[in-house]
């Protein structure tokens, strides 16, 4: 797979690892999966929280998810990264909105103090920093954590959207796409001066040096379905009050969205599509209003297997 392939089935994985606190009182039930049921009067859809890096221990998936998938109708997912089509789409906006302008470097962006620390994490790792040159600070850091996951031994190819999107062409069933390759994209590169870039790299820096820690408690407590781990290790914030940058990550990469994925949820209940939806796990436990409790504050009836 080519670096701009791996950039483009990564991108989102690291989003996992947003500022995002967790209102608290929300009970997500019982259960040994991240699979929940959103259920109205006369029909359901299943919600599945993926892991976007994985790796073989996490197949087969339990009974259970194996039965709601088959069962299932149809796949959505955020995006349809099994498409030829979306990935060469997703490619332009990539570089539409994560390329530097010409005659601009990374190192050129960069402050001193984040720059020396991404070059010496680049020679340990044999990745000449050269590499990332073109990059805005959110891609570099993007790609940064890409190649600590690859590192830790998991990868896009075994994420768990990834194998069902398989699964299911291979199943002949429909697949739909819960976002555009724009929309996704924007999401990230909303600030054109940089100013989130550089903060997110910092932060990216920061966790780099216990990514293989936070990788394995997160595939552990994904696997036994312990959301209390998983929202510990995916909420980098703290009791401080959140910052700008902080505010507007978690509104773009999570609230904005959960709002837009919770609404396909509703369509399909509403037409009776029992459908299998599967989106990152942090879109599930994350946030002041996940997409769980959108749902429930809806009035729909939810779930946990």
């Amino acid at each position: 797979m080519n670096l701009l392939k791996y950039i483009v089935v990564a991108t989102f994985s690291v989003l996992l690892f947003a500022c995002a606190g967790t209102k608290p009182g929300y009970d997500f039930g019982t259960g040994k999966t991240m699979l929940w049921k959103v259920s109205d009067a006369n029909s359901h859809v299943w919600l599945f929280g993926s892991i976007h890096f994985a790796d073989s221990s996490f197949y087969p998936f339990p009974k259970i998810v194996e039965d709601a998938f088959a069962s299932s109708m149809a796949l959505a997912a955020e995006l349809d990264i099994s498409n030829g089509e979306t990935v060469a789409e997703n490619q332009q906006e990539m570089l539409a909105k994560g390329v530097l302008p010409q005659g601009k470097t990374l190192k050129d962006v960069l402050p001193d103090t984040l720059w020396v620390p991404f070059d010496s994490i680049c020679k340990s790792w044999g990745v000449p920093s050269q590499t990332f040159m073109q990059f805005r600070p959110w891609m570099a850091a993007t790609l940064l954590s890409t190649y600590a996951f690859m590192r830790a031994g998991i990868n896009p190819e075994l994420g768990v959207d990834a194998v069902l999107l398989e699964r299911a062409n291979e199943a002949e069933k429909e697949v739909i796409a819960l976002e555009t390759p724009e929309e996704q994209m924007s999401a990230l590169s909303a600030d054109t001066s940089d100013e989130e870039g550089i903060y997110y790299m910092a932060s990216t820096l920061d966790e780099i040096g216990r990514m293989d820690s936070m990788i394995s408690n997160i595939k552990n407590a994904w696997k036994t379905g312990d959301v209390a781990t998983l929202r510990r290790e995916l909420d980098s914030s703290s009791e401080e009050p959140k910052n700008k940058h902080e505010e507007n990550i978690e509104k773009r990469v999570l609230d904005d969205r959960n709002i837009k994925m919770a609404r396909n949820v509703e369509e399909f209940l509403a037409n009776d599509r029992e459908v299998f939806v599967v989106i990152g796990v942090g879109h599930l436990i994350l946030g002041e209003n996940h997409v769980l409790e959108i749902l429930k504050d809806k009035g729909y009836k939810i779930e946990r297997y």
